[in-house]
């Protein structure tokens, strides 16, 4: 047997043992009189658990050379119950994508904005008014075009790319809108 098999061997004893007696412990003549190499390997064992985190010590300063009592850990593991792990989902709108938090483990950015979304962006940007309005109405006619999914025309996008370059929430968001737009089988 391995390592890992006779340690999980061992925490189920101690689990029977904690629930018959309150915790696991070998008195110091029985520890002692233990072959030496069973005493390795049950030194060996007790580390494995413990560093797994199954185990923890109990009472060892009473003269007990093992006192062990299981962890939740530990308990999970004899009893066989899965945890999951909770997946929360952060939405992140701006220019700069990334994975946000612990255990991510995927990088998928579906970012469809509206036209609303879109509107939005204009009117809290640094444009003018007129700005604003001539922007307005050429993505106005964009996300028409867009949403009838039909072809875009040769110069829309020329009309309003010199003013959204330097923006670039609103740049992403349009960009995004349209390589779904083209991506998409029609």
């Amino acid at each position: 047997m391995s390592i890992h098999n006779d340690s999980l061997s061992l925490l189920e004893q101690i689990y029977n043992a904690q629930n018959a007696y309150g915790s696991f412990a070998i008195v110091r003549n029985t520890f002692d009189n233990l072959p030496f190499k069973d005493r390795q390997a049950l030194e060996q064992q007790v580390k494995y658990l413990k560093d797994s985190g199954y185990v923890e010590n109990h009472t060892p300063c009473v003269g007990l050379p093992i006192s062990l009592v299981l962890t939740a850990s530990g308990i999970r593991k004899v009893e066989n119950i899965q945890t999951n792990a909770s997946i929360s989902s952060i939405n992140i709108m701006g220019s700069n994508y990334g994975i946000v938090g612990d255990n991510n483990s995927s990088n998928i950015i579906n970012n469809n904005c509206s036209f609303s979304d879109v509107q939005e962006l204009v009117k809290s940007s640094d444009f003018s008014e007129e700005d604003k309005a001539l922007l307005l109405k050429e993505l106005k006619s964009l996300y028409d075009r867009i949403e009838m999914k039909a072809p875009i025309e040769q110069g829309m996008l020329s009309s309003i790319a010199d003013k959204i370059k330097d923006y670039q929430p609103l740049l992403g968001a349009v960009l995004s809108s349209l390589t779904t737009f083209l991506t998409t089988p029609k």
